[in-house]
């Protein structure tokens, strides 16, 4: 782990993105203090990738267990700094406080790009670092906002010459923010520095490429042998289950109500849970990320379209050689869910149902989908992961997706998790 974190460092082994903001802390300790301003910001622009660096080894581990669904790398140097910014593709930096440990020539890089850059909560120490910073070019920092809830320091600032690229803010700003997911206050002084990608994709990889190719395609029918292409071959290889819990992986999969439920067949979402060691040996593994392959052994894999089977089967190739593994795709189970049906739409719990209602059995449970709404977090124990949707979901369309899915189902239906069922019972879906 130590490895791949000063490789990517030095700018090897990164993800190649469209878009993205990027957010910059001096240690862990930084990024707790602005949580508030960080979920603002992601809220706002929710279909955005975010890159969090930092120049501090110990900090990294932490931010990767709450921003699970960001990039986490070391601050990269300044002498390979082209190459981070051509893979990352900042529209945007943010500096939470000050910018020490971030070197002065990516600073004026990034000025140079026309890339804004935002100073939160700017104090008297670091007013010092802007004022030697831009001491003798103003101008450059034309692309800058500075963020301050010290009105002698917004003052100082607008005397230097910055009026027109300052901002105060009271200890309220951000909780209003983010309540009313706007940036009212915002709104003039960063969209007049420019205008931000609200949308962002990954630009495919080197390997991603090889997986869509038709070499690859034809290679991979080889890797196929096993794959379950009906329904009724899959519930064959269930052995026609009557009671199917699905789990998601929110608290409420560890409800007690579940530890004396029946059932047949456990269907589970990549890998979490396997920490907890509890319902740890599903039949059904549906997988988003492909460290599932790596994680979770002994079970029946399903892949959302074709194009994602064709990929993910070469990086279960390159992680775990040419061992048979048996799976299904939804795509070609179901005849839906293809890439403009899904495109990522839909989350992996979703699909998780669409199969599990497909199956029809007599009875179905869900847990553990607590649309990121639970009191004690994203993950069963763990209150220290963000707990939010990731890129391109959100509560209400996965709760439209859910009860589209149910209305197709009319046997028994057991919903465990209060969070899940009121919100159903609300949209009129029987269940208890």
């Amino acid at each position: 782990m130590k490895l791949l974190a000063f490789a990517q460092q030095i700018s090897l082994f990164l993800p190649k993105v469209k878009t993205s903001v990027w957010i910059y802390g001096e240690n862990f300790d930084d990024f707790e203090t602005f949580r508030k301003a960080i979920s603002a910001f992601q809220n706002y622009f929710p279909k955005q990738h975010w890159v969090f660096t930092c120049p501090d080894l110990s900090s990294i581990a932490s931010l990767k267990s709450r921003y699970i669904d960001d990039f986490i790398f070391l601050t990269p140097l300044s002498i390979v700094f082209s190459r981070f910014f051509q893979s990352t593709n900042p529209s945007a930096l943010i500096i939470l406080r000050s910018y020490k440990g971030l070197s002065e020539k990516i600073v004026f890089f990034l000025l140079k790009n026309n890339i804004p850059i935002i100073w939160l909560n700017i104090d008297r120490k670091t007013l010092l670092e802007i004022t030697k910073l831009f001491s003798n070019n103003v101008l450059s920092s034309k692309a800058c906002l500075f963020v301050s809830k010290d009105s002698e320091i917004v003052e100082q600032l607008n005397n230097r010459g910055f009026s027109k690229q300052t901002i105060l803010i009271n200890d309220n700003f951000w909780d209003e923010i983010s309540k009313k997911n706007q940036f009212d206050l915002l709104e003039q002084h960063l969209f007049n520095i420019n205008q931000l990608d609200k949308t962002s994709v990954l630009i495919p990889t080197f390997r991603d490429k090889i997986g869509q190719s038709y070499f690859w395609k034809k290679i991979a029918k080889y890797f196929s042998k096993h794959r379950i292409d009906t329904l009724e071959e899959l519930k064959q290889k269930l052995g026609y289950p009557e009671t199917i819990l699905c789990l998601g992986n929110g608290p409420s999969s560890e409800d007690p109500l579940l530890f004396n439920l029946k059932y047949d067949v456990l269907f589970r979402v990549n890998f979490i849970w396997q920490e907890r060691k509890l319902f740890d040996n599903p039949d059904v593994v549906f997988v988003g990320s492909p460290k599932t392959f790596q994680k979770v052994k002994g079970c029946i894999y399903s892949i959302s379209t074709i194009r994602k089977e064709e990929g993910m089967l070469l990086r279960r190739l390159w992680t775990e050689g040419l061992s048979p593994m048996s799976f299904f795709t939804i795509e070609r189970l179901l005849g839906f869910c293809n890439d403009i049906e899904h495109n990522d739409k839909l989350s992996t719990g979703i699909l998780m149902l669409m199969v599990a209602v497909a199956l029809q059995p007599k009875r179905l449970v869900i847990a553990g989908m607590d649309l990121y709404q639970h009191s004690e977090g994203r993950y069963p124990g763990d209150l220290h992961s963000n707990n939010k949707y990731a890129p391109n979901h959100n509560v209400d369309s996965e709760l439209e997706a859910i009860s589209q899915i149910l209305s197709q189902y009319d046997k028994e239906l057991m919903i465990i998790g209060d969070i899940l069922w009121k919100s159903l019972v609300e949209l009129g879906i029987n269940c208890r």
